[in-house]
């Protein structure tokens, strides 16, 4: 009898041990507590960028002065300009691909001229139409006249690692993608078009000072304005 008693017990504890450790393999194995972990954890990545990191690079942007870059600005899925493009001290130089004709804008007016034939005029902001106008740094002023934004994610854009925001500007909202060591924007999407500026290289004495003028030998043309 007590050997029968014996046998029993054992049986029951052995039951017992199987019972607890499908339960604990069960708990570990279950997919919605791994998929809830997965969350937490790319939410916790997320906030590793803060506000005033993405702040103080911007102001960081805001002092680069000089720097070279090749714009491409598209509509929808086509490529409307590309163009190889130079910026110093707010004179801007765009050569742009197919184009028989250079131009440098600086806050007064833009210079057209063709290096071929020699000539060239001078026109207003006005009467000028290409995107090529808009650079890295202008969508940095309408970001800090309205610094209202909103992280979204890391990305590595252009072989660059960028922050990507959602900016509230005056003109709506954009989706821009910040270099995290410059502090320039590198794509700015809103939606109907975007610019891209590739290639982007800072740095004092990149940009020489003839490319920031209009060659000797070129007769330029002025308007009454000018």
């Amino acid at each position: 009898m007590k050997r029968f008693f014996y046998i029993c017990l054992i049986l029951l504890l052995g039951i017992s041990l199987m019972v607890g450790c499908n339960k604990t393999d069960t708990e570990t194995s279950d997919p919605e507590a791994n998929g809830t972990s997965a969350k937490n954890s790319q939410e916790n990545a997320k906030d590793k960028v803060s506000d005033q990191t993405i702040k103080d690079l911007i102001a960081k942007g805001e002092r680069v002065k000089e720097y070279t870059y090749d714009l491409v600005y598209s509509e929808g899925n086509a490529k409307v300009l590309t163009s190889k493009c130079y910026y110093r001290d707010m004179v801007l130089r765009s050569e742009p691909q197919g184009s028989p004709y250079v131009y440098i804008m600086d806050i007064d007016a833009v210079t057209e001229f063709s290096p071929t034939t020699k000539e060239g005029r001078v026109i207003s902001f006005d009467q000028y139409i290409n995107k090529d106008i808009e650079t890295p740094k202008s969508f940095l002023d309408r970001y800090l006249a309205y610094p209202d934004f909103t992280y979204e994610s890391t990305e590595t854009y252009d072989n660059v690692e960028c922050y990507v925001i959602t900016v509230n500007s005056s003109t709506g909202l954009f989706k821009a993608w910040l270099h995290s060591t410059i502090g320039l924007f590198i794509k700015v999407d809103g939606g109907d078009s975007a610019f891209e500026f590739k290639n982007l290289k800072t740095g004092t004495g990149l940009v020489s000072d003839s490319l920031m003028q209009v060659p000797p030998d070129v007769a330029i043309e002025r308007g009454l304005d000018f």
